[in-house]
This record gives C-alpha cells, structure tokens and sequence, in this order.
C-alpha cells in the first residue's frame, strides 16, 4: 500500500532547504520537486556523508562537475577505469573525507563491481547515500538499453532517494515503500504560448526571420538535429548568429553538413548567440545562465516522432533550465522567468478521447501477462519437442519482462516504458490537451493560431465550402489576438481574392443572411445587385425624370438609348449581377406608363410611346 503524500508549500524564489530544514534530502524518500532548480542535487553534493549520485546523462553531470568541483566529486563513466574508481575511494576514506561519486545510470554497475573487488559491498551499501536525481529518466529514456541498471542495487541501500521536477508514478511495488513528498507552488510559473500549426517548420522559420521580435537571447529545443539543419538554412542563418548543442558524434556532425562549424560542445553564457539550438540531450539537469529577456522555445512535430518529447517530462524539464548569471548570498544560481514561451507545434487533430493513467495501466499490464505467459507456455512446449525456439519470441517479449531461472516474468518499469509513452503521446491529440499538459505542471496557457486552419475541398460542394470560408473569416474577424503571429492575415487575404462575391456578401449582407441563403453564390449575387440597386434607385429615378417628359412621344429606339445611358451612369444590375441593358420598355420597370404611337413628337412615322404617367420623382 502506498504511503500518503507529505505535502510542502514554497514560494517560487525558495530552496531545498526551506523544504527539509535540516538541509538533507530525507533518506528511503521519492521527492516531487515540481520545479526545476531547487538545489537538491547541491545539497547532496554538501551533504556530510558519502554519496552515490546517479545522473542520466553526461552533459550533466560535466555540469555539475563544474559547479561543484572543489568537492573533487568522481565522474564515473564508459572511460573511468576500475583503478581509478578503487584510487578514489582509497583516498578519501584514508583521508577521512566523504564519497562525491556521480555516475551515469549505466556506470553504476561500474561502481558497484568495484566494491565487490573490494570485498567492500556491504559497507557501501551502509554508509552510501544513494541519489537517482532526475528520476523520471527511467521511464522516459526506453531508448537506452541498460538505462534500468540502477534498480539492480537501489533497493539494496540502506539509505536511498529518488528526486525529480517531474515524477512518474512507478508501478513496481517497492517504490510505496518509500516516503512521498510533493513540494507545491501557489503561484504559476509562467505562461506557455501554444503556437499552434500544421507545419511546425514554417512557423519556426518565421520567428527565425525576425530576430528582433525578441528582447534577447533565444533558446530552442528541438529534438532533431536534421531539422536543426533545415531551420538554419531556411532562414538563412549566419553562423555569427546559431548555436547548436547536440551530442558530440560523427553522425550528428554530418547532419549538420555545412553547417557543422555551428556545432558547440558545451552550452556557457559567453558562447551563447541570438538563436541557440539543443536537441534532448540537452532538455534536463543543467543550468542555462542568461537573463529575464530570454526566450524558451520547445519545438515539436507530431510528424517527427522523436521529436515528440513528453511535455510533463522532457518539454517541461527544457524551458525550465533558465537561471540568471547573477548568484544568491550562498553562491547558488536565482531562478528567473524567462521574457516569454513559446511551444511551436501541431496535433495528432482528433477529437479521441485520452485515457487516464489508470486505464492505460490496467491494459499495458494486462496484455505483459497475456505476452510472458504466451512466452514461457511456448518455451515449455518446445522443450518437450527437444528443440530450441528461434529467439524472436524472446526479443518481443524483451520489451516487458526479465528472466528468472529460464522463466520470464513481468518487469514493471519495462512496462512502465511502454505506459510512459503511451500515456504521454496523448497530449498531443489536440491543442487542448496539449494546454492541459503544460497546466498539470502549474503553467498558465494561451494559444495562438499560426495560420487558419486550411479548407479540404474534396468531396464537398460549393455551398459547404463558402459556408466553411465564412466561418473561418468568422473566426479570424472575432480572435485577432490568436492570430497575431504568422501568415494568417496572408491566409485570409487570399481567401478573399478567391471568394471575392462571397466576401462582398458577407461584408455588405452579414454571416446571418448568408445562412438564409444556405451560402448559395447565385442567390447571394442576386441579394447583392437588389441591395446595390436599391441604393443608386432614386438617382436614376432623378436621371429618368428630367430625360422624360408627361405627354410627350418618344420613338422606343430614342427611350432605350436614353435609359441606357442612364444605366451605365449609375451602374445599375441585372439581378444576376450582370451590366443592365435597356429596352423600350425598360421604363415600365421605373413606374412609367407607356402608351404604344405610331408617331414620335416631331410627327415622324417610327414606333413610339406615349408617356401617360411618370414615374416617381419626389416632385
């Protein structure tokens, strides 16, 4: 059963110890952080006793060996040798000093295989604190194959710790052994700008275009080195201008091709430029020093499925790494908001509804038994018929098991890989729960619309698409704050130019009158020429009325050049829009009464018309 939740109330600005007085990360503890920043890992390291401190990733752990290096901590990794490791323990026991020994996940079987040379486990496993700082990295990071290495020993600590800004709910049993806290924040952290489009490197290229739309420096994170690539040279960026931090290997280098010379090994505020690229590597655990006018950019593509980082985890882990240059009285970097956020993206755009946690659980636990259990019936089988299986069967089932004397049996945070992912890749099935991922880690949201979402033409008639390019002129005319970014005011521009008779009906006639019309383009002309006809009538009534005189004949060819020339005068229409032409008869169509002659009014013999009554002339 699991242990309740001990929660803490801080203020943004405070530090781990205002959390746990004694300065101590509590010991057989699981601590939610909340936030980046806090100082956890700093109190470890100045913590009077041994530590094993156990982080994911290189970059930063050469970062905290930076910052920390007049602690003379261990940096255990694929190149340190077991001497070395053996030496250092020697010493600083010898010398009555404590063990800093920081380690990625992977080398932690390194540490302890020394002890064991030693004949010294038990003792480590007594006197050792065991940190896993960025806890959550054993559910995100499914791509590293020994990344679970560390749950072989850490259970067997007599004294252990799991802390991270983002935790994930473990399924394995032994972690409600441990004591629970969540640390909590009354005020937000800032407000996530959800710039929101179908092609996420178009929008991107426009905040590349414009470089002094931001106050200052910019900091962008985007998992994919090749797309790191063709942002730059979209936007035609000059290498006094970019950064990229990326890791430090042949492959990534020759994705960069001929921007390779924008590569940088390690991210420091004196090399930083306008715009700064990281990929994931780069998205947790280290201190990004700049000042309150810099901007966080998280960019993602749901197109681009590595880059799709979990927004609860690796998106939000990415735009909280931002500390001023400027240190506290104790030496310890201050904490500061960045001038804005931004999350370039598109969706999944369904309207499917996500899964709770619980939900997901049930079933990736489920069908791992349904799987190990097909698994080891299939073993079982094939022993009794004398042969050995071919391993496919093994390596599926891999992915959510471990064996056990021959047998496979279900391994909950393999599983919990799987269910990580699963359940995070939701977030993007629309803005919305895009929105909700960045509140569930106490941001505030507004989105934005890069562009108006397009028009699928195919299938649908003429009536179904003016009635969505009307609402889409709807949705741009009521939300112009959603659209200040981009090529929207473009997008609409055209449609416009395409629908000219629907835009001129839907300015002069209204949205409501063209619903009455079920958005029929003939019908709506029609209303449009008897609107327009309407105004420019009393005119011609005035233009007529001084041309025509009561009592007078006039021979029909005269009437008709007459009228017309009244008609091209005040550009009166047909009702289907079309330039009028007059007739002789035309005048009936003003009020005029028209009397069929023989004669006209100087007595000649053409067919003519007696005007027997005039039209309306205000007289």
């Amino acid at each position: 059963m699991k242990r309740p939740i001990k929660h803490i109330d801080l203020e943004l600005n405070d530090y781990f110890e205002e959390a746990f007085k004694d300065g101590l990360i509590p010991a057989n503890s699981y601590i939610d952080k909340s936030k980046t920043g806090l100082g956890m890992t700093y109190s470890e390291f100045h913590a009077l006793r041994h530590s094993l401190i156990v982080i994911p990733s290189l970059p930063i752990i050469d970062d905290k060996l930076e910052s920390y290096k007049y602690m003379k901590p261990l940096k255990v990794w694929d190149k340190t040798t077991d001497k070395q490791i053996k030496q250092y323990i020697d010493e600083r026991i010898e010398n009555n000093q404590h063990l800093k020994i920081i380690t990625t996940p992977e080398g932690m079987k390194k540490v302890i295989d020394v002890q064991k040379e030693m004949d010294n486990l038990n003792w480590f496993y007594t006197n050792v604190f065991c940190l896993l700082d960025e806890g959550h990295c054993y559910a995100t990071d499914a791509y590293r194959k020994y990344i679970l290495i560390p749950f072989r020993y850490f259970w067997k600590f007599d004294r252990k710790a799991i802390g991270t800004a983002t935790p994930y709910p473990y399924s394995d049993a032994r972690f409600n052994d441990l004591r629970h806290y969540k640390i909590r924040y009354a005020e937000k952290f800032g407000m996530v700008t959800i710039v929101n489009h179908a092609k996420p490197m178009e929008a991107l290229n426009y905040f590349l275009s414009k470089p002094k739309m931001f106050v200052g420096k910019v900091h962008i994170f985007f998992n994919s080195v090749k797309l790191i690539r063709s942002a730059i040279k979209n936007a035609n960026l000059k290498l006094e201008d970019v950064n990229v931090f990326c890791s430090d290997d042949e492959a990534n280098k020759r994705t960069l091709g001929e921007f390779v010379n924008y590569f940088r090994l390690r991210p420091t505020s004196s090399t930083f430029k306008k715009f700064n690229f990281y990929s994931c590597r780069y998205n947790e655990g280290w201190d990004l020093f700049d000042d309150e006018n810099a901007t966080m950019i998280l960019v993602t593509d749901t197109k681009v499925a590595h880059s799709m980082v979990e927004i609860q985890y690796k998106g939000f882990q990415a735009i909280g790494r931002l500390r001023s240059k400027e240190k506290d009285a104790q030496g310890k970097p201050i904490i500061i908001k960045p001038h804005s956020i931004l999350h370039i993206t598109n969706t999944l755009d369904t309207d499917e509804a996500p899964f709770t946690f619980e939900q997901l659980q049930e079933q990736w636990f489920s069908e791992a038994r349904v799987h190990v259990a097909y698994r080891n019936e299939f073993w079982k089988e094939s022993i009794k018929e004398n042969y050995i299986p071919k391993p496919l069967v093994d390596e599926l089932v891999s992915k959510l098991s471990m064996i056990i004397n021959g047998e496979a049996v279900v391994h909950p945070m393999k599983v919990d890989q799987l269910l990580c992912r699963d359940y995070c890749l939701q977030s993007y099935f629309n803005s919305d729960e895009i929105a909700e991922a960045w509140k569930s880690k106490n941001y505030d949201t507004v989105e934005l619309q890069f562009d108006i979402p397009p028009i699928d033409y195919k299938g649908k008639s003429n009536k179904q698409v003016n009635s969505e390019v009307v609402a889409l002129w709807e949705l741009y005319k009521s939300n112009p704050e959603q659209f200040k970014y981009g090529k929207a005011e473009r997008s609409i521009i055209k449609l416009q130019s395409r629908f000219k008779t629907l835009h001129l009906g839907y300015q002069t006639l209204g949205r409501r009158k063209l619903v009455e019309l079920n958005h029929d383009e003939k019908e709506i002309k029609k209303e449009l020429v008897t609107l327009s006809n309407s105004n420019i009538e009393d005119r011609l009534k005035e233009m007529l009325c001084e041309l025509f005189v009561l009592g007078e004949r006039y021979s029909r060819k005269e009437i008709k050049k007459l009228v017309q020339v009244c008609y091209e005068k005040v550009e009166w229409k047909k009702p289907n829009g079309n330039d009028a032409i007059a007739t002789a008869e035309s005048l009936r169509e003003h009020g005029y009464d028209l009397t069929p002659s023989k004669k006209d009014s100087e007595g000649n013999q053409v067919p003519s018309f007696l005007i027997t009554k005039k039209g309306d002339c205000n007289s």
